[in-house]
């Protein structure tokens, strides 16, 4: 693990400016490392290394089709670039979280889009951590759970100007 000393989680938030993602202006850097950091450590994560970028479709859809094979956009990917996957106490990865297409499904989910960027980074925290919602119903189901409980429980803005 580079750059990282024990028992920290070094959070860094990122916009892809090169498309100007919708709302990038408005994001509370402070809140989401401290979102970032809650569910890690309630994880059992003490330490490591996360980026957090926030970007656009164009951005978003080249890393789907690169390293996942599928075109288009996604709301969120998560990259795992942990040294020692059998490690349970760090996390080391990024996180792209398209603001588009968040903009785009939180009505389609009933949320304001501040409570989509919260389940996004939540979403693909919860990935990192080992959590997977492709693979099995149960297992879909559990991640779900998991990921609606930090929802819930982290009321705090993301966005500047949310309630």
């Amino acid at each position: 693990m580079s750059g990282s000393d024990p028992g920290t989680i070094d959070v860094r938030v990122h916009v892809d400016e090169s498309e100007d993602p919708p709302q990038s202006e408005n994001l509370n850097r402070e809140a989401i490392i401290e979102l970032a950091r809650s569910v890690l450590e309630e994880e059992g994560r003490s330490r490591g290394e996360l980026d957090i970028v926030f970007c656009g479709d164009g951005r978003i859809s080249e890393l789907n089709e690169t390293w996942l094979g599928r075109e288009g956009p996604t709301d969120v990917i998560a990259f795992d670039l942990s040294e020692d996957p059998d490690r349970t106490d760090d996390v080391e990865g990024e996180l792209y979280i398209d603001i588009a297409q968040a903009e785009r499904q939180a009505p389609e989910f009933g949320a304001t889009l501040d409570e989509e960027v919260r389940r996004l980074v939540i979403h693909g925290i919860l990935h990192l951590v080992g959590y997977d919602d492709i693979h099995s119903p149960e297992e879909a189901k559990r991640m779900t759970e998991r990921q609606e409980y930090y929802v819930v429980e982290w009321n705090k803005p993301v966005l500047e100007g949310a309630q």
